[in-house]
Order: C-alpha cells, then structure tokens, then sequence
C-alpha cells in the first residue's frame, strides 16, 4: 500500500510540473472610461471577447466575412440583367474599398461602362455617380 501512495505521490507531483501557466486571456468588457454609450440591446448574446476583437484579428475576420458573403457571379449576372434588362453584360464583382459586406459590381449597357454598389442579398442597389 506504501508503494502504492507513493507512485501516485510521485506521478501526481511530476503531472503538476509538466502543466503550463494559462496565457492571459483577453479583456472581456471595456474599461468604464473607454465606454461612450451604453451597450446595444442587439449585442446582447454577443460575448464581449468577440464584439472586441484584437485589431489584426478584426481585418482578417471583416476581410473573411466579406469573402464569405459575396455573391456569385452567376447569381449577379442575373440581377444585373434583371435590373437594367437583356443588354446588360455582367464583367465582374469585388468587395467596395473600404466598406464591409458591401459590393462593387462593373457590367456594360452597349458602349457604356457602369460601377453599382449592391448588398450580399442584391436587394438593393446604388449607381455609382462615374456611371452616369
């Protein structure tokens, strides 16, 4: 029994020592002084940890969301012929410089070049003012 209680002594010992500290984990709420106005009801079930994201991990994750979310080419061919009627010719869809989930999408009428700016659903749509 002596033998016993001492190997679990000496493997419980030797398992302690091989556990490393945590790493910090990151803040989950702002400081009181950081807060400008209260927190929004639609956040609610939304962890802090996440709303708040580390700055490099906040663009990979918007850059991430926006690739995610983008429309197909098929899919904008067919609003975009739908929008404008059967002589509207898709060329290509990119993420709006500097917006998040919103979508420059460039296609010819004939002659003319056109830029829109549309949402990842394409229900609604803007006509950028260099289309006119």
């Amino acid at each position: 029994m002596k033998k016993f209680s001492l190997a679990l002594a000496i493997s419980t010992a030797s398992l302690l020592a091989g556990v490393s500290a945590m790493p910090p984990m990151p803040p989950s709420f702002p400081k009181a002084e950081e807060k400008k106005r209260p927190f929004p009801k639609s956040c609610k079930s939304i962890p802090m940890m996440i709303v708040h994201l580390p700055p490099p991990m906040e663009l990979e994750f918007n850059s991430c969301k926006n690739d995610l979310h983008m429309p197909t080419d098929s899919a904008v061919a067919r609003a975009v012929i739908g929008w404008f009627g059967p002589k509207a010719v898709f060329k290509s869809i990119s993420v709006a410089e500097d917006f998040f989930r919103l979508y420059q999408v460039d296609f010819t009428i004939g002659e003319n070049s056109m830029t829109i700016y549309t949402n990842e659903k394409l229900s609604k749509f803007l006509i950028s003012p260099e289309s006119k």
